[in-house]
């Protein structure tokens, strides 16, 4: 009995010398207490990084997109274009709305005309003498002007119009009376009288 008690005992030993030895042999349990490098740090984890995208306001487009470079995104490449300006002197009259792409719909006035200059007096009296069936001729000449609260009248000596036989007189002279508006030209009046009074000596006679 006591042999077999001490074979066992002789076993026993045995085995936990060979426990011993290949704990020893495959070392600790790597990241267990006592047992830490760098490489065994808590990990981390977050929501995946959205892809930054240029501006939709209007006037921007992307030129280059970002993409994904192995741990982040890089940046775009955007670009802005301003709304379109009417040249100078026009006035909007549409502004210009943008498709996405481009700006579009812009409508411009142009600015209006420069005023005209006034006419030239004589060559505008000149031109109204026919409706008073008289017409100028190489003797016409300014015979009298004189100023009237804005306006100027004159008075051509002679025109010719239709033959006539008044008081001694015989032929086709008459005087011509023409009011012009000043600054503009305009000739707002025409009279016609005779020769006696183009010369001082007779009464007016109008057509």
């Amino acid at each position: 009995m006591k042999k077999i008690t001490s074979m066992v005992r002789g076993v026993l030993f045995a085995g936990t010398l060979l426990l011993t030895q290949f704990a020893h042999a495959s070392g600790p349990v790597r990241c267990a207490t006592g047992y830490q490098d760098s490489s065994c740090v808590t990990q981390l984890s977050h929501a995946a990084s959205p892809q930054p995208q240029c501006s939709t306001d209007p006037g921007w487009t992307t030129v280059t997109p970002s993409t994904w470079i192995g741990s982040q995104w890089s940046t775009p490449s955007c670009n802005y274009t301003p709304p379109p300006a009417c040249p100078a002197g026009y006035s909007e009259t549409t502004a210009p709305s943008w498709n996405g792409s481009s700006w579009v719909g812009q409508v411009c006035a142009p600015p209006p005309p420069p005023p005209s200059a006034p006419a030239d007096p004589v060559s505008a009296c000149q031109g109204a003498a026919p409706g008073q069936n008289v017409t100028f001729g190489p003797d016409t000449r300014i015979a009298n002007q004189r100023e009237d609260r804005g306006y100027t009248v004159y008075m051509f000596f002679p025109v010719h119009g239709p033959y006539y036989e008044e008081a001694g007189y015989a032929g086709d002279e008459y005087a011509y009376q023409c009011t012009v508006q000043d600054g503009t030209g305009n000739v707002v009046y025409t009279f016609t009288f005779d020769y006696w009074f183009a010369v001082g000596q007779g009464s007016g006679s109008g057509g």
